[in-house]
């Protein structure tokens, strides 16, 4: 928990967890260009399934995540770095209740 500028808490609670098949750094493709052609899958906690009603008309999603190791490092591609923050933009394939297949 931080305290923002205005005096407020803020909590970051995670509405679900993606199971990739990347399971080391070095399998993740980097730098420019690079192609992902893995799929994965987005697990929404079950309890909020209700808020993925109209996702069904849409062809990507973005994604903030939190990395589970990062490390000193100010690139924008790369998984090591000081803010465990991450953003990724994805093609949706499919929904399957409360799981979402993507690539």
């Amino acid at each position: 928990m931080t305290e923002s500028k205005a005096g407020t808490d803020v909590t970051i609670q995670p509405s679900g967890f993606v199971q990739s098949p990347c399971r080391k750094t070095s399998q993740v493709p980097r730098g420019l260009g690079a192609k992902h052609t893995h799929e994965g899958v987005l697990e929404i906690r079950p309890e909020l399934e209700e808020w993925l009603t109209d996702i069904k008309g849409l062809s990507h999603l973005f994604m903030i995540w939190v990395f589970e190791r990062s490390h000193v490092v100010f690139t924008t591609r790369s998984p090591f770095r000081p803010n465990a923050l991450g953003l990724t933009v994805v093609e949706l394939f499919r929904r399957e209740g409360n799981r979402m297949c993507e690539g």
